[in-house]
């Protein structure tokens, strides 16, 4: 009686986990909010943030609700997306709490190999954020960022610039 318990236990812990995901396709043009890093001539990363609007000279970013703006002059080279560590963060965050919420619902210390509810959180816990930043790791692997030249050139400008209005859209 006590593992039909337990199965029901972490049968209802996993459908809400699952039914809390939402999946898009696609994402709506409208809402899209590129995620820009933008560094200088020489190589240092000068911001960082959502792509806020862009014109004949300047960018605007948005980082901690702070827009901030570049001017051209200053831009070696702007890539899009995030870098690959922040999958492997936000990865392992998302497998840590999901293998803590499973080794609480799993607790049996009653049973063969029986653990606390502490236990349980820990090891399983453990196990999910190496399981998810993994998976984020390998994620990061396949996304290839867009690499967008400036070094000072109006034609680079330009054609980064009308990337930039079509993801505003």
């Amino acid at each position: 009686m006590k593992s039909l318990f337990n199965f029901s236990k972490l049968a209802i812990i996993l459908s809400f986990v699952l039914l809390s995901i939402r999946v898009h396709s696609q994402p709506s043009s409208k809402s899209y909010k590129g995620f820009l890093r933008v560094y200088s001539q020489t190589g240092q990363m000068i911001s960082k943030g959502q792509f806020v609007f862009i014109n004949d000279s300047v960018l605007g970013i948005k980082r901690l609700k702070e827009v901030s703006t570049i001017n051209k002059s200053v831009i070696g080279f702007v890539k899009t997306k995030r870098s690959g560590g922040h999958n492997v963060v936000i990865g392992a965050a998302a497998g840590g709490a999901i293998g803590i919420a499973l080794g609480v619902g799993t607790a049996d210390p009653d049973s063969w190999f029986g653990y606390s509810a502490g236990e349980g959180a820990l090891g399983f816990g453990i196990l999910g954020a190496l399981g998810g930043g993994l998976i984020g790791g390998l994620a990061g692997l396949v996304k290839e960022p867009m690499v967008f030249m400036i070094n000072g050139n109006e034609g680079n400008w330009q054609t980064f610039k009308n990337v930039m209005v079509h993801f505003k859209k």
